[in-house]
């Protein structure tokens, strides 16, 4: 998925964009933002577990700064019956994107 993303927060935060905008105030300032859906650490467990697999849940929305995305992430749903499930694959090094948009 294109639209998930790690954003900057203590603890750091997972999240889902919904789209993104630009706002500018009364004096012309401008702010891009973007409503988020959160993602927390689920209770859920899978009925085939392995060693440090992360299921991360469909939280509430909310909005963010575009400054504070710090990169994307990848996850990948359950295929449960409840949607909103997913794993975080947390097993790539942290320029496979590079490679992987670069095609080398």
């Amino acid at each position: 998925r294109y639209d998930c993303v790690i954003i900057n927060t203590s603890p750091i935060t997972f999240a889902r964009l919904e789209f993104i905008f630009t706002c500018e105030d009364m004096s012309k300032r401008r702010c891009d933002i973007a409503p988020v859906r959160g993602l927390e650490y689920s209770k859920w467990r899978s009925r085939t577990e392995w060693e440090g697999y992360t299921a991360l849940e469909e939280n509430s929305y909310s909005l963010s700064l575009l400054k504070y995305p710090i990169r994307g992430c990848h996850l990948i749903p359950t295929f449960e019956e409840d949607e909103g499930k997913y794993y975080l694959n947390d097993l790539v090094d942290s320029d496979a994107s590079v490679r992987f948009f670069l095609n080398k």
